[in-house]
């Protein structure tokens, strides 16, 4: 059994390799572990919007917002679903105030907008599996299914966009971005009352970084008992078998999903409206086993 022992102690460099940059250096999970959930950023804040515990893997999804953890992604969160109607104040208080998703003054005509968004994520610690920085790959799925083979081998997430690390990998940071989406509510036939006009700007997961779990010497990792949490209406994690939450709620008044001890995260999936990606609504929760090459 000593072989099959997760190793944390750092492993220094490996090997140059990567799948995209010639340069990158390839070595085991060795960054400092987040000691809470990650917040993703959005609208270009002062100083940027990259919250990363790792960034030796570069920029590997220009043009957006990156979350990255130093180990397997283990939960993730999001808003409500993106709502509106045709009154000239918000029904509720909007979940999240500026400068990230709220009322968008510069919108004189648009008195209001409610937001969907995906909000924080959850790194693993000591009792997730390693992963090697520095050699991985990106998920695409902001309009079409990104699952690199081998996968689970069946569609976890029917009607979703889902983006699926191949069964040796984990997820270990997301890109965002946000669009507009715009409806016509305030319509009856032909007649718009456009400063009633209800318009929602969503913030979605773009992308995911794929990164090599680490394995005993002889050994290789596949993925294995893997479980669906779908957190579009209801907070989920596998403590709650997978139906209810259960334990410390670390995003409090978010909807979220959570994988449990010793599993992480392989595949993340959301809805498509228009051309951009809404808030994630289902994680795919796997273990690591180790077999023989």
């Amino acid at each position: 059994m000593g072989t099959m022992k997760r190793f944390t102690a750092l492993m220094g460099v490996l090997a140059l390799a990567s799948c995209e940059r010639s340069d990158q250096v390839v070595e085991a999970q060795s960054s400092a572990l987040s000691p809470a959930p990650k917040r993703l950023l959005h609208d270009d804040p002062p100083g940027g919007c990259n919250d990363r515990d790792y960034t030796g893997d570069g920029d590997w999804y220009p043009n957006a917002c990156k979350t990255e953890c130093a180990a397997p992604l283990i939960g993730l969160s999001s808003s409500f679903a993106a709502q509106g109607n045709c009154s000239l104040s918000p029904t509720v208080a909007f979940l999240d105030p500026p400068p990230g998703p709220g009322p968008d003054p510069a919108y004189s005509s648009i008195p209001f907008h409610f937001e969907g968004f995906t909000h924080r994520l959850a790194c693993g610690d000591s009792s997730s599996p390693s992963v090697l920085l520095g050699s991985g790959y990106t998920l695409r799925f902001v309009t079409s299914n990104d699952q690199h083979s081998p996968n689970v081998g069946y569609d976890w997430a029917s009607g979703l966009r889902k983006g699926e690390c191949d069964n040796g990998s984990a997820i270990t940071a997301v890109a965002s971005d946000h669009y507009w989406h715009g409806d016509n509510s305030c319509c009856v036939g032909l007649i718009c009352l456009s400063h009633y006009d209800s318009t929602k700007r969503v913030y979605g997961v773009t992308g995911a970084r794929c990164s090599p779990l680490a394995s005993p010497p002889g050994m290789r990792a596949v993925a294995s008992n893997c479980q669906v949490l779908d957190f579009s209406n209801t907070s989920v994690n596998e403590a709650g078998g997978g139906t209810s939450w259960a334990g410390e709620d670390w995003d409090f008044g978010f909807l979220k999903a959570q994988c449990g001890p010793g599993r992480y995260i392989k595949g993340i999936a959301h809805p498509q409206f228009a051309n951009g990606s809404d808030r994630a609504t289902k994680i795919l929760c796997c273990s690591a086993q180790y077999v023989s090459p």
